[in-house]
C-alpha cells in the first residue's frame, strides 16, 4: 500500500471517529455522553484490532496493590 493510500484511509477512518464523537456533542447528561463515546471507540479498535485481544473497561492492580481507578477503554492481549 502507497504511503498516500494510506494516510487518505487514515484521514478517513479519522473523519468518521471524529463525526461519531460529534455527534453526541448535544447530549447534556455528560455520563451519556461519554458512554457513547467509549462504544464509538470500542468499535474502532474492534475493526482494527486482531480477535485474540479483548476490549473491554476496568480496574488495573499493580505489584503492591495499588489500583488505578476505573480505565475507560482496556484493550488486553489474552
Amino acid at each position: 500500500m502507497s504511503r498516500s493510500r494510506l494516510q487518505s484511509q487514515v484521514r478517513s477512518v479519522s473523519a468518521k471517529l471524529r463525526a461519531d464523537f460529534e455527534a453526541v456533542a448535544p447530549v447534556v447528561r455528560e455520563q451519556t455522553k461519554e458512554h457513547c463515546r467509549e462504544v464509538f471507540a470500542r468499535g474502532f479498535l474492534r475493526q482494527y484490532l486482531p480477535r485474540r485481544f479483548a476490549i473491554g473497561s476496568g480496574i488495573a492492580i499493580d505489584s503492591t496493590g495499588r489500583d488505578s481507578g476505573r480505565i475507560d477503554i482496556a484493550v488486553v492481549d489474552g
